[in-house]
């Protein structure tokens, strides 16, 4: 694929699939390049290290994330975060590509990392979480503990989807996706509301 346009956003868009599907530690430059449709040199003209590349591609996403989140803007906090999760959960039944991304950040990061370019969208989905009834009552430790719940049920839920198809049909997994935003609309109030 040649870059049109924004050769840095081609090679992020490029870097985030290759990024989703094999993690940090499973792609190499080499495998980026030719998916970019171009030299190595190509891509450290923008990015001067593979560790460059990645933190540019998790920034993007969790830019990505956060205007998902500002999308589902609500008055109500609680209602903001059932319709944010709720979105959140189709657009990566949709597409698992970010989801599958967040997956691999977490795996592949180090607590000693000198960036963190998921913490400011974690910190807005807290701040968002400490304005319920329910969140204000706890510790950020466990608005956080929440939140990451959250997110883990949908990743889990979209890994899961391939393997549910395979055993018991893709009917069988739309209908696990309708039941997926029940329950998560259900977390959502039960944790707010407390």
């Amino acid at each position: 694929m040649k870059p049109s346009g924004d050769a840095k956003s081609a090679y992020i868009a490029v870097a985030t699939r290759r990024f989703a599907m094999d993690g940090f530690y499973g792609t190499s430059l080499s495998n980026l390049a030719k998916d970019a449709g171009v030299s190595k040199q190509a891509l450290l003209h923008f990015f001067k290290t593979k560790e460059a590349l990645y933190a540019a591609t998790l920034t993007a996403l969790a830019e990505r994330m956060i205007q998902d989140l500002i999308a589902c803007l609500h008055a109500d906090p609680t209602q903001w975060l059932s319709d944010y999760f709720t979105t959140l959960c189709q657009n990566a039944f949709a597409d698992p590509t970010d989801m599958r991304l967040v997956v691999h950040a977490l795996l592949d990061s180090d607590q000693n990392a000198r960036k963190w370019p998921l913490r400011p969208y974690l910190d807005e989905l807290i701040r968002i979480t400490s304005a319920t009834s329910g969140g204000r009552a706890e510790e950020v430790s466990a608005q956080l503990a929440w939140v990451s719940q959250m997110i883990g049920m949908i990743q889990y839920h979209i890994i899961s989807v391939p393997t549910v198809s395979g055993m018991y049909g893709a009917d069988a997994a739309t209908d696990l996706q309708v039941e997926m935003v029940k329950r998560i609309k259900h977390a959502v109030h039960g944790f707010c509301s407390n």
